[in-house]
């Protein structure tokens, strides 16, 4: 009996040894996302490449090397590639698409990848502005001890951004931060107030701790002081001494130091007279240290800049036009005709360019044409138009040649054709502008052709589908080009239908609709049309 029992003992010590032996090999491990795993290690040589390009081991530095290979062992799943990809993009302000693989990463877990996600979402970087989910991803990294992490969620609770304010949880993570040797969250937890009950009697305690960190260089600090003499909420206020805080902090680098001072001296006041030039200065300081706000006030700034550029423009042109000068005569006019930096105004467009006219300024003469044409300000002349563009083109205005012949024998009988509503002219004087080859001729020739086109007259609809179809005169646009050819094919035009079914039959300028396209060859070729018959006998439809 004494046996067995010894030899079972060293039967079971010997079975342990094995287990234990196959443990430590792994052999009797259980893989866990092992498709994962294996697809990380396939991307870890490009992940190795990427460390170098980026740091610059062995290799010139080259970030752009660096993202490539960070990209190649990222897709396969590789998690620090994951990171230091979003990290890169992060730095290069490319804010979308550090959001894309920094949330990968965050919401693997990892406390790194959650503290800069929560960045972007709380600035609003790279999307929305998001501080309540901010707070989230904080508060998941902090619970990973992540300190900078810890201190952020603090200050969120301080200040009540994405959450109630809660001085006790501000606390309890300016504590835990604290606990990890971080600065701030120590001189964070120094300045905070025990409790509101307590606000008034340790005010004048709170603005000795303050003024005694201030002193001692601590940024933070000098920024806090400034904003309590400007605010008088935990000091008296004394806007003097606030200003001497702000500059002080703001030449050291403080971000917000620098946004208040170059608030002050937009805003101007008794301490402080305004200058914009220092304004936009501590604005831009500001931007360069990422203060979210700072960049939409440097945008007014531009903004304003432009406007009062623009007014003073505007000035100086009136003032030479009012002297006689032709040429800004002509300028003016035409900002008036277009709404140009100014409000539109044809009767002033229409005064500017007489004048310029009768100094026989040429583009002012043809424009006046233009407006004789048109019988909008002028009463309708065809007969004075013709004279401005007859002297417009004695200065080889080529518009106004282009006009001139237009006028001229059956040109004259098609304008006046065109101008009646003859979609048949309105056509044939598209084709004549067109025939010029130039922009501003063009731009008439598509005029007169929509006019026949709208018309729904056929030749008009397939010119114009055609020319959307090509490109070469106005902006290529197949989808425009597909509702010309739809309307002249519901005209029962054989050569639209065709055109029609075959846009249906390669989905291009509509969605691909192979019945669609059977149906209109049909149609098409029930006119004998040749090439529809061969679409049908060989489309396969």
């Amino acid at each position: 009996m004494g046996k067995n029992l010894k030899s079972e003992y060293y039967g079971f010590v010997f079975l342990t040894y094995w287990v234990l032996i196959l443990a430590s090999t792994n052999v009797l491990a259980i893989p866990s996302n092992s498709s994962n795993h294996l697809s990380a290690a396939n991307g870890n040589s490009a992940y190795q490449k990427a460390l170098r390009y980026e740091a610059g081991t062995k290799v010139k530095r080259d970030l752009k090397k660096a993202i490539k290979w960070y990209k190649k062992a990222a897709n396969k799943s590789h998690p620090r590639a994951q990171y230091r990809l979003g990290i890169l993009y992060y730095k290069q302000k490319n804010y979308k698409k550090a959001k894309y693989w920094l949330e990968k990463r965050a919401k693997a877990g990892e406390a790194d990848a959650q503290y800069h996600y929560a960045n972007l979402l709380r600035y609003g970087l790279g999307g929305k502005q998001q501080t309540s989910l901010a707070r989230k991803w904080y508060q998941k990294a902090a619970k990973q001890n992540h300190k900078q992490a810890q201190y952020e969620l603090g200050l969120m609770y301080q200040k009540g951004i994405g959450a109630r304010k809660n001085l006790n949880t501000a606390r309890k993570w300016f504590k835990k931060a604290a606990s990890q040797h971080h600065k701030q969250a120590k001189q964070a937890l120094k300045l905070l107030p025990k409790s509101k009950k307590q606000k008034s009697a340790n005010k004048k305690t709170f603005l000795k701790k303050l003024k005694k960190l201030a002193n001692a260089g601590d940024l933070d600090a000098q920024y806090k002081l400034a904003r309590a003499y400007q605010t008088g909420k935990q000091a008296p206020k004394n806007l003097k001494n606030a200003i001497y805080w702000f500059k002080k902090a703001a030449k050291s680098g403080h971000a917000e130091a620098q946004f208040h001072l170059a608030e002050l001296y937009y805003e101007g006041n008794k301490v402080l007279k305004q200058n914009k030039e220092k304004a936009k200065y501590w604005y831009a300081k500001a931007a360069d240290n990422e203060h979210s706000k700072a960049n939409k006030k440097l945008d007014r700034f531009a903004k304003e800049n432009h406007k009062e550029q623009q007014i003073k423009q505007f000035d100086n042109l009136l003032g030479s036009a009012m002297s006689g000068d032709a040429e800004q005569q002509y300028e003016l006019g035409m900002r008036y005709l277009l709404g140009y930096k100014t409000l539109a105004d044809d009767q002033q467009a229409v005064y500017w360019l007489q004048l310029a006219a009768r100094q026989n300024h040429p583009l002012a003469m043809y424009q006046l044409a233009n407006q004789y044409l048109k019988g909008n300000v002028l009463e309708k002349d065809n007969l004075k138009a013709i004279h401005y563009f007859t002297a417009a083109a004695r200065q080889n205005v080529a518009a106004a040649k282009t006009a001139v012949k237009m006028f001229s024998d059956n040109g004259y009988k098609i304008f006046v054709a065109a101008e009646n509503g003859d979609a048949k002219a309105q056509l044939k004087l598209a084709k004549a502008y067109f025939n010029k080859n130039n922009t501003s001729d063009n731009k008439r020739g598509l005029q007169w052709l929509q006019k026949s086109a709208d018309q729904l007259y056929v030749p008009a609809l397939i010119t114009l589908a055609k020319i959307y179809e090509d490109g070469q005169i106005t902006a290529k646009s197949y989808e425009k080009a597909f509702l010309a050819y739809q309307t002249a094919a519901e005209q029962n035009d054989a050569s639209a239908q065709y055109r029609l079914g075959r846009m249906y039959q390669s989905g291009i300028g509509v969605e691909l609709n192979q019945k669609l396209a059977y149906r209109w060859f049909e149609k098409a070729a029930s006119q004998g049309l040749r090439e529809a018959q061969e679409a049908l006998q060989f489309s396969g439809l």
